[in-house]
């Protein structure tokens, strides 16, 4: 269900310590033992198309054109 796969998103980084967005949504399951899984969603199966645009909306939100720069600005509390 959706909400199974919205419960896989918190926790997740949107860029690296470069400022570099790095989320993306995978094709198959997130290896917890890769390094780069802080920065991966796990696909929708059967849903290829609604991956690849979410991956686009990510892309484009998360960029100078979307909301990078004031996201950059915000300080991660805790």
């Amino acid at each position: 269900s959706s909400a199974r796969w919205l419960a896989k998103w918190p926790g997740k980084q949107l860029y690296d310590k470069k400022k570099n967005r790095r989320i993306e949504v995978i094709k198959g399951t997130v290896d917890p033992k890769n390094p780069d899984a802080i920065y991966q969603v796990d696909g929708i199966s059967g849903a290829t198309l609604t991956s690849r645009g979410v991956s686009k909306l990510l892309a484009y939100w998360l960029s100078d054109a979307g909301f990078r720069p004031f996201l950059l600005q915000i300080k991660p509390s805790g």
